[in-house]
């Protein structure tokens, strides 16, 4: 049902002006979507594994950059922006300038680094409600491979269901383990992120209608009211 079409291609200038304003276009044909996180638990090889580009095999520290796409809904043609931002905290000004106009937030943590996953509740879903309140949120585990690598009693990997239960005391939408590296569950992230947008904008549209619904409703009560004083005042 959900499938990324056409071509992505990759546009880093934005890195080297990152103090400039940014315009993020804001269309019912546009899904601008935000990976955000810790530095090194594995953004940028979430969405080059999601755009189909080779694995990542050096970590170059991101500053900024953005991928675009076409994407194809129900038969529905939407393009498909994709924000990859930098986790370190002295460049939390250079992320602020691509939350205007976010539609979703893609939060990642690292299964195999407890710190990653620590500053989900005391950094990340602090800077969101200060900067994204409402904005659907889905939380990612990533590295799920590594767990098999984990020396016991010297690294403590963070488990499925301790991942679950923090999406739910963040309040996200929805929470996905995955690895790059793997392929697995890659295109389920951005599924799920694509989705709460798409339902997002549909529920907004529903009070509208239901309130045209009640005007006319009420407007059609008046009308016969005031058809049926027309034919008491006739009779009488």
């Amino acid at each position: 049902m959900w499938g990324l079409q056409g071509d992505i291609h990759r546009l880093s200038e934005w890195a080297k002006e990152a103090a400039l304003p940014i315009n993020i276009a804001m269309s019912s044909n546009t899904i601008n979507l935000v990976v955000i996180g810790d530095g090194a638990v594995g953004k940028t090889c979430l969405i080059e594994s999601y755009i189909n580009n080779p694995f990542p095999t050096m970590y170059v520290p991101t500053v900024f950059e953005k991928y675009t796409g076409s994407l194809t809904v129900n038969g529905q043609n939407l393009s498909l922006k994709i924000w990859d931002t930098a986790g370190q905290s002295d460049h939390e000004h250079i992320r602020g300038l691509t939350y205007s106009g976010v539609d979703a937030v893609i939060l990642c943590y690292s299964v195999v680094h407890e710190t990653s996953y620590e500053n989900i509740r005391c950094k990340w879903s602090e800077e969101l409600l200060k900067h994204l309140p409402g904005i659907p949120v889905v939380l990612v585990g990533t590295k799920i491979d590594l767990r098999e690598r984990i020396i016991p009693g010297f690294t403590r990997a963070i488990t499925y269901d301790q991942g679950s239960r923090l999406a739910k005391r963040i309040d996200a939408t929805a929470y996905v383990e995955c690895s790059a590296l793997c392929q697995i569950n890659i295109k389920e992230v951005f599924d799920k992120a694509i989705k709460a947008v798409l339902e997002k904008r549909s529920e907004s549209k529903s009070p509208k209608k239901h309130e045209s619904r009640k005007r006319s409703d009420k407007s059609r009560s008046r009308s016969k009211t005031g058809r049926k004083r027309s034919e008491v005042r006739t009779i009488m």
